[in-house]
């Protein structure tokens, strides 16, 4: 990635190329680096700006008041601030944040990516009757405790691996893991932060057309999250990335590269 880190509305952020703004918000333990195979591609026709939300990598200082409603606060302050429509772009919990965020910005959003949206849902999301099985641990739980005693590689593994499959995190490249524990002292606002819940009513209230990218390979909670999304956005489509996992920007870097060029384009 080129360009230099800069700050934005209380945001550390990375700005390259030129054109019209695409901004984009990055997920859980990561920062602006997660999209650095495309903020390249991206700025060949526009102005990419890749975002590190208040807490984050480098603004570790900045926790305490790193909240999902707080991030959403800020990205709508960087999209008045830029006084043009945007292209916003948001992964996994950056998902989630940018559906809030385009549901309030109305016609300043003139395209919205979502990739593979996760996290905080409302009750009723999935419209799915209460599970009978007593509830599991949660992993966060023990992943914090990892953390706090300075095992962050161990810590990200486990959490990674529990969600995604046993062995996703070795597979994943260095770069991920430097990011991932450089994240590491989020664990505490994850796990506290229920802030921004994914909702069927929010996803109604975007203007913008709207873009659902998921892997052919990822989580089954993935792909239901989208299915709702789809249903209640009101211009939505999907693309899923053959063979991708959810961690596809990074691993399946041209076919999404692909699907961002040609839905911005259209």
């Amino acid at each position: 990635m080129t360009g230099e880190l800069q700050t934005r509305s209380g945001m550390f952020c990375v700005e390259t190329g030129q054109g019209a703004p695409v901004v984009l918000v990055h997920g859980a333990f990561s920062d602006y680096r997660a999209w650095d195979p495309q903020v390249d591609a991206l700025a060949t026709s526009h102005r990419a700006l890749s975002v590190s939300l208040r807490g984050y990598y480098p603004s570790q200082d900045r926790i305490g008041d790193a909240t999902a409603e707080r991030h959403v606060e800020d990205l709508v302050d960087l999209i008045a601030e830029l006084a043009a429509p945007v292209v916003l772009i948001g992964h996994s919990r950056g998902g989630r944040i940018a559906l809030d965020v385009a549901a309030r910005c109305g016609t300043q959003i003139h395209r919205l990516v979502l990739v593979e949206p996760g996290g905080v849902m409302e009750p009723d999301f999935l419209r799915e009757p209460p599970s009978q099985a007593p509830a599991a641990p949660d992993i966060r739980l023990e992943v914090g405790r990892l953390i706090a005693a300075g095992k962050a590689d161990t810590a990200l593994e486990t959490y990674v691996d529990f969600g995604h499959g046993a062995g996703t995190w070795k597979r994943l490249p260095a770069s991920f893991h430097e990011m991932a524990i450089a994240n590491a002292h989020t664990i505490g606002m994850m796990i506290d932060d229920g802030s921004v819940p994914l909702s069927r009513a929010l996803a109604r209230k975007v203007t913008a057309p709207t873009l659902l990218i998921g892997g052919s390979a990822s989580p089954p909670i993935f792909p239901r999250t989208m299915a709702v999304l789809q249903a209640e956005l009101p211009k939505s489509s999907t693309v899923t990335i053959d063979g991708g996992d959810h961690f596809l920007t990074m691993c399946k870097t041209p076919e999404v590269n692909q699907a961002l060029a040609a839905f911005i384009r259209a």
